[in-house]
């Protein structure tokens, strides 16, 4: 130092030239490096966060399968009590429906869950929440003998149905 530190600008100016490149090297090099352990951590954390998920649901998702047997059954075998006609082709049919609807509803809560809008808990119950309404309904009909797809409940349907389209229809033309 050729003059006293208060008389110099800024503090680079109190080194050499060639010493102010390697500063400025070490640096950059300090900074990518750093930046780098920050990158992989953050990758180590969503792996992990990732991982959690899925064990999760994995683990939550066994459960469910075991509470939805039971489901099936209170959906199951009322279907043969209500749907009399036709032997077992109506009944298996709806079940089948149900199943379908179960899987379906199965993919899309474990893509929520992957995506993290809803926990792996409760992707993994919510297809189980949204049949047992549908199992308790099935249950109670068979139990007060109704009829689910009674012919006379389809004609009054049907004819309902046509009456306000040929409403409709008849508003319509009439403009």
């Amino acid at each position: 130092m050729k003059k006293p530190l208060n008389q110099y600008k800024t503090l680079l100016e109190t080194f050499r030239a060639w010493d102010i490149e390697n500063l400025r090297k070490n640096a950059r090099n300090q900074v990518s490096a750093e930046k780098s352990i920050v990158e992989t951590r953050l990758a180590q954390t969503e792996n992990r966060k990732t991982d959690w998920v899925r064990t999760g649901y994995e683990l939550y998702i066994k459960y469910s399968f075991a509470l939805v047997c039971f489901i099936f059954l209170f959906i199951g075998a009322p279907m043969g009590a209500i749907i009399r006609k036709g032997g077992f082709g109506y009944p298996i049919l709806v079940s089948i429906i149900f199943f379908v609807a179960f899987i379906f509803l199965t993919i899309l809560c474990r893509k929520l869950a992957e995506s993290y809008v809803m926990t792996p808990f409760w992707a993994a119950m919510m297809p189980c929440l949204g049949l047992i309404p549908i199992g308790f309904y099935l249950t109670r009909m068979a139990m007060n003998d109704s009829q689910l797809f009674s012919s006379q409940r389809i004609e009054r349907l049907m004819f309902k149905l046509r009456n306000r389209f040929l409403t409709r229809k008849e508003a319509i033309d009439s403009k």
